[in-house]
């Protein structure tokens, strides 16, 4: 059973992609022709990350339709995202020749990079900071070079905390000294522990191509890489699925000529196919992403990936609050193998986190005990979403 769509929820799918199917154009308008409860819109378009999208669709078609205060936010909003996504694209091309010049390879995805090549424009994806790839061994000499360049490690005032969140996130965070806005986050793998998934840095930084930010060249993933790992991506965050759900879709319809063969057969070693075929299959279904029926095919030959786009889609807005405990048994449902399952449960069950220290706050000679004090934190059902609709009001905050 499937619950239909809101008008304003419909509105906001019908935006999240940047160009419009004649079909869609259609729907926008028979939508609007009825009543749309503005307010809400703007929350659903904020709360999702989508403003730019609604207002690069709607800002024509609202003129005589929406309430003047309504277009008012909307553009606001918009110039906001404009203006930091420049200041940030600006950072990016200042900081890569730093590290070049050194010999580190880097990577930069999900970015300026990413929106300027997959969206085509680079006011059009809202991104709060800057992602980089590096490979371990050069974290030391990078670090130097940011150092120079006027960026500090972020600590949050306990080395027990943060080594808490280094070994469940295997990145780091960078503030710059002069402006607190501009942030980096260096990974040194490009999926986290917690996903249960493997991807080789290696061969990514093998695969990895030269694209162009302005005129300049900036090294980033390659096309199949970037849609695997925002696949991925896009089930961990079930609560911005459709944010992330929209790059899926972008990417599936920038680089036509993914090589989608080497694409599964790197989901299946990396122990994510599940993962990869609900994203498809949702961004299929949901935003016309060209996926190529064949593909598709081969996704519902597992049978559980449609059940679970089922799932998501009656989730796509719920509002409420989601446990830990629910979280984690979401996360288990996207595994297709038992032993990962089960590796997703202990994940959850027994690996600590910096959540851990706020709740219970404990000298590093005592660090091991997190091991036992996490089990007992995770039973409280300590709300999952708050973290994120945390990070999401610290990125309003910025763009103020």
């Amino acid at each position: 059973m499937f619950r239909e769509f809101t008008p304003e929820e419909e509105l906001l799918i019908c935006c999240a992609r940047t160009r419009l199917e004649p079909q869609t154009a259609v729907r926008i308008t028979e939508i609007l022709d009825g009543a749309v409860d503005w307010n809400r819109l703007m929350l659903l378009a904020r709360h999702h990350c989508l403003s730019p999208l609604v207002y690069l669709h709607l800002r024509e078609r609202i003129q005589n339709v929406a309430p003047a205060a309504f277009r008012r936010e909307l553009e606001r909003d918009f110039g906001a995202h404009a203006d930091h996504n420049r200041y940030l694209a600006h950072e990016l091309l200042r900081l890569f020749p730093l590290l070049e010049t050194k010999g580190i390879p880097i990577i930069a995805f999900k970015g300026p990079e990413f929106a300027e090549n997959v969206y085509k424009n680079l006011t059009l994806r809202t991104f709060m900071d800057l992602d980089f790839l590096l490979r371990e061994q050069d974290l030391a000499r990078a670090t130097e070079v940011l150092s120079s360049a006027g960026y500090v490690q972020r600590h949050s005032g306990s080395r027990v905390r943060d080594t808490l969140a280094f070994r469940r996130g295997s990145e780091l965070e960078f503030v710059s000294v002069a402006h607190r806005f501009l942030m980096l986050d260096v990974h040194l793998d490009l999926l986290p522990p917690q996903d249960v998934c493997k991807l080789d840095v290696a061969d990514v930084f093998r695969h990895a191509r030269l694209t162009q930010l302005f005129d300049h060249s900036v090294c980033t993933l390659s096309p199949e890489d970037l849609l695997l790992f925002s696949c991925v991506h896009a089930t961990r965050h079930m609560q911005m699925f459709l944010y992330w759900l929209t790059d899926v879709a972008e990417i599936v319809r920038a680089f036509p000529q993914i090589d989608w063969e080497a694409l599964v057969e790197t989901a299946h070693h990396a122990h994510c196919t599940r993962m990869l075929g609900v994203s498809l299959l949702a961004a299929a279904d949901l935003l016309n992403a060209p996926v190529p029926a064949h593909v598709l095919a081969r996704v519902k030959s597992d049978a559980a990936v449609e059940k679970l786009v089922e799932q998501v889609k009656w989730r796509l807005f719920d509002e409420t609050e989601t446990s830990l405990r629910t979280h984690a048994l979401r996360k288990i449902a996207m595994k297709e193998r038992l032993t990962d399952k089960l590796k997703v449960f202990l994940w959850f069950a027994l690996w600590p986190s910096e959540y851990d220290y706020d709740v219970v706050r404990l000298p590093p000679q005592l660090m091991g005990l997190y091991f036992a004090i996490h089990p007992v934190v995770l039973a409280l059902t300590i709300p999952h979403t708050q973290y994120a609709n945390a990070r999401r009001q610290c990125w309003r905050r910025r763009l103020s």
